[in-house]
């Protein structure tokens, strides 16, 4: 069990390695085969950065930010399909659905943590294995981290993919 201390801090990712060390929980540096492999025959939820990544200086949503980290999870997803693996990415799906609610002058909002917590519980708890990817700002998204300490305290293997040889997003 995640103490609670722990879970809702600012990420750490090196106490949370430190806590997992020896288990096979918490899996650093896997490839996306290997990630591929662990969720083979159900879905692998793909957790990326979100909400620091798509606020301007002001601190509102930005549309094209939102599509750029739309643009990299779909990136991780690809590659993860290249491998067979089924990922779902809730911030593929999220952007969709936040353009089509811009466009009509209605909801639901980028923004609202409580919505998109509860929208994401879904996917979570049909997810076989959580996949990291080295997008930008991983290591400081406090989404990233509490969706990886909700599998962790689930048993569900948490991989913190591996970066590749030539970075493309």
């Amino acid at each position: 069990m995640i103490r609670a201390d722990i879970q809702y801090a600012a990420p750490d990712w090196s106490a949370l390695k430190g806590l997992f060390d020896g288990s096979k929980l918490l899996r650093p540096g896997v490839s996306v085969p290997e990630v591929a492999g662990l969720g083979s025959g159900r879905s692998v939820y793909l957790a990326t950065p979100y909400r620091r990544e798509v606020t301007n200086a002001d601190g509102r949503f930005d549309r094209w930010l939102g599509r750029q980290a739309a643009s990299a999870a779909a990136l991780w997803s690809w590659r993860l399909a290249q491998e067979g693996a089924s990922a779902v990415s809730p911030v593929i799906l999220s952007t969709a659905i936040c353009e089509i609610g811009i466009d009509l002058g209605q909801g639901p909002d980028p923004l609202d943590d409580s919505f998109w917590s509860a929208w994401c519980l879904p996917l979570m708890r049909d997810a076989a294995v959580f996949a990291v990817p080295p997008i930008s700002g991983w290591d400081r998204s406090i989404g990233v981290w509490r969706e990886a300490c909700w599998a962790l305290e689930r048993n569900v293997p948490v991989c913190l993919i591996a970066s590749p040889v030539a970075e493309v997003c």
